[in-house]
């Protein structure tokens, strides 16, 4: 981390609780946070630790983290998915210090931990009941990095769900307003649309560029992923929803994809060869951080 995170103030609280046995330190492990450990609920031998409401105060509620080691990882990150705990993706070894890391990293994101949270919840509370909260944005579309606002007129019965970006400026939608489905299901189909109009030139260019044969293309609407490379099938698989993202944000997912037919892994070297063709790569990376609630 760079910026240092200062441990806030909690008052002391014993909660006994059962002790997990680990083979990855044999050292006694006290976090400033007094969190404690708990059983792994899905018994797989993996650590599960718990950090009290106390430090959270954006989440409202104590939080249940589960380590979990993979021996093909070289860094720490977060994943959370619906119905499971938050997850802290490790190094097959690792140590107390790095533990403490883990909880200030977790501490410092708590924001983007409850906004995820939140979308799953929505998720979960079943279809939108109006057109409008048929969008995760609820009052715009989101398209190339840019906010649209929408207008939806009903159709006629003959005719099918259809929508347009009017003058580069709003929306237009013809739909049923009892349908929300099938208005999501408009939108889906015109992000295909675009998205394959937008990416195989950026695509071709970049692969001219990083002397790559161009390879073969498809798409999905992932939850999870912007992208993904199969070097084998030549083929790469793009998520629609980057459309969503700027331009420079869309060229930098094109340029990781194609980087990983010189390096399958997310190496020191892999990071290099991004380097080499998008030196700023960095500044796109942590630009397109910011859309990752849009999956």
């Amino acid at each position: 981390m760079k910026e240092e995170y200062q441990v806030p103030t909690i008052p002391s609280k014993q909660v006994p609780l059962p002790h997990i046995n680990t083979t990855i330190s044999s050292r006694k492990f006290v976090s400033p946070f007094h969190s404690v450990s708990v059983p792994d609920p899905e018994k797989k031998g993996r650590v599960a630790r718990q950090i009290p409401q106390a430090s959270l105060p954006l989440l409202s509620r104590d939080l249940t983290y589960i380590i979990v080691p993979n021996s093909r990882r070289k860094r720490f990150a977060l994943a959370l998915k619906p119905g499971k705990s938050l997850e802290v993706r490790t190094p097959p070894s690792y140590t107390s210090a790095d533990m403490l890391t883990y909880e200030k990293y977790i501490v410092s994101n708590q924001d983007w931990i409850s906004r995820v949270y939140d979308k799953y919840q929505n998720r979960e509370k079943g279809a939108p009941e109006s057109l409008s909260e048929a969008f995760p944005e609820r009052n715009y579309i989101l398209y190339l990095g840019m906010k649209y606002p929408f207008h939806i007129q009903p159709h006629i019965a003959s005719e099918h769900t259809w929508i347009a970006l009017e003058q580069n400026s709003f929306f237009e939608i013809r739909a049923s307003k009892s349908d929300s489905k099938e208005l999501c299901t408009a939108l889906s189909t015109w992000y295909y649309k675009q998205a394959e109009e937008i990416l195989p030139p950026l695509v071709e260019k970049y692969a001219a560029i990083m002397k790559l044969p161009v390879p073969d293309l498809t798409y999905n609407c992932a939850k999870s992923r912007w992208g993904v490379c199969y070097p084998t099938r030549n083929q790469i698989r793009f998520n629609i929803l980057i459309l969503k993202t700027p331009p420079e944000c869309i060229e930098y997912i094109v340029v990781h994809e194609l980087s990983h037919f010189y390096v399958s892994s997310h190496s020191r070297e892999f990071w290099k060869t991004v380097s080499s063709y998008m030196p700023d790569y960095k500044t796109r990376r942590k630009k397109l951080a910011a859309y990752r609630t849009v999956l």
